[in-house]
């Protein structure tokens, strides 16, 4: 399970490793943050979704900053994360990486940060590997020979320390991988860990209750929130439809995907006419061989046996869908049924 790079910082803060300060912005209070934002020079952060690359913008004031955090939060997926990190000087750049191997176990990989991909420094022979034959830590030879590859010469026995709390914390987290890209020396003499990616193992829930909870908070904050229930029937249509609420200027909540079968459907109705926060209500249908005129009549007797529900926004494409408007046309006046998406819209 990756972890977002805030999250990560904060696991390395708890065994001393030094990390950048940052600025995190959601969407629901960017404005306010983006007008505190204070720096010279800047690195946003912004990645889109879970597993995808993040992508990295060197900033040189903070109008660039503020134009690229509002493109990202434009686009049709809302992004994961958008993290803004004021550059620090650096006297040296490391990298240092960690990693669960299928035969050798865990594996300690580093080598002088020059701006040259992965691939080129094997091809050069500049990774330098150390297996972590203990659980949780690497022997003293071990981190001397380290750091006498890196050129590091001054100050060993602080660094060595630092590269055994980041070696615990890969440990202690239950993490299959962890890279710090770059391990830097700012100009003071500290060490600090830049751009952080790590990793933990889905199977380790029952001894990692902490992480997984913010994991599962985060998803909750990235689609919840929202005042406009969102329903449609698949995930791809779910996504869109969220992504047109936004659009719009309005924020929805957790969307809800249904089968295209009339239980479901109505079924996801109540649940979110029953969910606290959600004012008014859009469902989004498109059927192929299944006649929308058919679940129009089971959202009508649904909406007949309420004595009062939230106002309902129905979007119908597919076989039928005209007559399926029309049955629900003077039903009520809370409830309003298209088959134009933009008038659906439009009616949020």
């Amino acid at each position: 399970m990756y972890l977002p790079e805030h999250q990560a910082y904060a696991l390395l803060r708890r065994f001393g490793v030094l990390t950048p300060a940052y600025h995190l912005i959601k969407q629901f209070d960017k404005e306010a943050l983006l007008a505190d934002l204070s720096f010279e020079r800047a690195f946003v952060k912004v990645r889109l979704c879970e597993g995808e690359e993040r992508e990295v913008h060197e900033v040189a004031s903070k109008e660039e900053a503020v134009a690229i955090v509002e493109q990202a939060f434009a686009m049709n997926t809302s992004p994961e994360e958008v993290l803004i990190v004021p550059a620090i000087s650096l006297e040296s750049r490391y990298y240092l990486a960690l990693s669960i191997l299928k035969k050798r176990g865990i594996e300690l990989v580093a080598s002088l940060d020059d701006g040259l991909p992965l691939s080129e420094r094997e091809k050069e022979h500049l990774l330098f590997r150390e297996e972590v034959f203990e659980r949780g830590r690497l022997h003293p030879f071990q981190i001397r020979r380290l750091l006498s590859r890196l050129g590091i010469t001054k100050d060993r026995e602080r660094i060595g320390k630092i590269i055994e709390k980041i070696v615990a914390a890969f440990f202690y987290f239950d993490s299959t991988f962890l890279e710090i890209a770059p391990f830097g020396c700012t100009e003071d003499g500290n060490f600090v860990a830049l751009n952080v990616q790590m990793e933990v193992d889905e199977n380790a829930r029952f001894r990692q209750k902490d992480i997984f909870r913010l994991v599962r908070k985060r998803v909750e904050e990235m689609v919840l929130g929202g005042n406009i229930g969102c329903m449609a029937n698949g995930k791809g249509l779910s996504a869109a439809t969220c992504d047109l609420i936004r659009r719009s200027g309005k924020v929805p909540s957790s969307p809800l995907t249904v089968e295209r079968n009339i239980e479901s459907i109505v079924q996801g109705l109540k649940k979110l006419d029953q969910e606290a926060g959600v004012e008014k209500i859009f469902i989004n249908l498109f059927t192929g061989l299944f006649n929308c005129e058919t679940i129009a009549k089971a959202l009508k007797k649904w909406v007949k046996s309420k004595k009062a529900h939230k106002p309902i926004v129905i979007r119908f494409e597919g076989t039928g869908a005209t007559k399926a408007c029309a049955l629900l046309k003077n039903l009520s006046k809370d409830i309003m049924a298209t088959t134009s998406l933009k008038e659906a819209v439009m009616e949020l």
